[in-house]
């Protein structure tokens, strides 16, 4: 079980057309450990973003793209805090 709602699916919608653009564009997909969420969503609300956990995902691995792509980096983190109960 996730804590992020939409990785409890097998097909996340609209997963199609990440799948057929995401190489067109040049991104690519990286992987987040489970336990990497929360502190990420704790992290943000200390900064006062505050953000459900799928949100948070961005967060995880901004570091990694940091240097690597082209800036400015956008994030786009759209998950109102309020809307998560744990």
């Amino acid at each position: 079980m996730s804590i992020i709602r939409c990785r409890q699916c097998n097909e996340p919608y609209p997963s199609y057309g990440v799948h057929y653009c995401c190489p067109y564009c040049g991104g690519e997909f990286i992987g987040i450990q489970e336990d990497a969420i929360l502190p990420a969503n704790r992290e943000l609300a200390k900064k006062g973003i505050y953000v459900e956990p799928t949100s948070a995902l961005v967060w995880c691995k901004l570091d990694k793209i940091v240097g690597s792509v082209l800036e400015p980096v956008v994030l786009i983190m759209s998950g109102s805090g309020l809307k998560y109960q744990s």
